[in-house]
């Protein structure tokens, strides 16, 4: 199947996840994929290895790394789940969520 995923709003429960790929949230930019892409972040289910996420080269600066997903619809998003489950010792040490134009 070719194309871009399109919810149906109808369709949609009251409340779901709106970054979920199988929802139809993407990725569409981030500042590193040296070890694998970030869509893997959107994927259902849980991570089974690191593998399953997004994992970056290391940085040598002091800016972070960042991703932009677009959402599967328009929302007010009231709680964030990252799991860093994984990514022992190596896990981000925080983050924020951004407007478009915030960047």
């Amino acid at each position: 199947v070719h194309g871009e995923v399109v919810p149906d709003p109808d369709l949609l429960p009251k409340v779901f996840d709106v970054a979920a790929a199988e929802h139809g949230g993407r990725v569409v930019d981030c500042s590193n994929m040296f070890y694998g892409h970030p869509q893997r972040m959107l994927m259902p289910g849980l991570a089974q290895n690191m593998g399953d996420g997004w994992e970056t080269s290391r940085r040598r600066d002091d800016a972070n790394d960042w991703v932009l997903v677009q959402l599967a619809a328009p929302a007010k998003l009231r709680f964030a789940d990252l799991d860093t489950s994984h990514f022992k010792g190596n896990a981000p040490g925080g983050a924020r969520p951004r407007e478009i134009g915030d960047r």
